[in-house]
């Protein structure tokens, strides 16, 4: 599930996702990009118009949604709407309570996205220090062994093909919990535990 899919990015990692093979559920506030996109892929892509910023909204969804098992929530929202990132982290916590039973039923993982900051962008680190202290409370607290949290740092330019290899990789190493993962132009390694060191190559 994609949370804020309708952007350019949320376009383009639904289209990465599905040609992987994937199921993909595809959410934002307005339906016309989310069609937009789902026309691309129609098999593979299902679209769900709703406000999931919104804790009770999310908790009234993930009621319907039930434990219909879920590998994985992506939140986008905190890259659509950098400037609102105090609503988009509440908007996590949302999600992994409302889509708890789901997840932990797929054994799924929950994936906060936000730009990676410039240097000496203090607003921007600033941000940066608030989702990671958020990734770890929750890595440790949601559902410790049966549920995953972890973000991705994005720099603007970074494809929906290399934001979807990064979101297999997780899936597939079940041992990465409470990481942070920037994805920019040098590649990272992540060493056990999730912390991440950039490759100097």
């Amino acid at each position: 599930m994609l949370v804020g899919a309708g952007t350019l990015t949320g376009h383009d990692l639904a289209l990465a996702l599905a040609a992987r093979g994937a199921t993909v559920v595809i959410t934002d506030r307005t339906a016309d990009a989310l069609l937009r996109t789902a026309r691309h892929a129609p098999e593979s892509i299902q679209t769900l118009e709703c406000d999931l910023r919104r804790p009770d909204i999310c908790a009234r969804i993930g009621a319907i949604w039930g434990a219909e098992p879920l590998s994985g929530v992506v939140n986008l929202l905190p890259l659509a709407q950098p400037g609102l990132m105090e609503m988009a982290l509440r908007s996590s916590v949302g999600l992994g309570r409302g889509f708890r039973g789901a997840l932990m039923a797929g054994r799924g993982c929950l994936t906060l996205c936000a730009p990676l900051a410039e240097p000496e962008h203090w607003a921007g680190l600033a941000a940066e220090a608030a989702m990671e202290h958020l990734v770890k409370e929750m890595a440790q607290g949601l559902a410790p062994g049966r549920i995953r949290v972890n973000g991705i740092l994005a720099e603007a330019s970074v494809t929906g093909a290399a934001m979807a290899a990064v979101l297999a990789m997780l899936g597939q190493q079940r041992g990465i919990n409470g990481a942070m993962i920037p994805l920019a132009g040098r590649p990272v390694a992540l060493e056990a535990g999730g912390e991440r060191q950039a490759r100097s190559d």
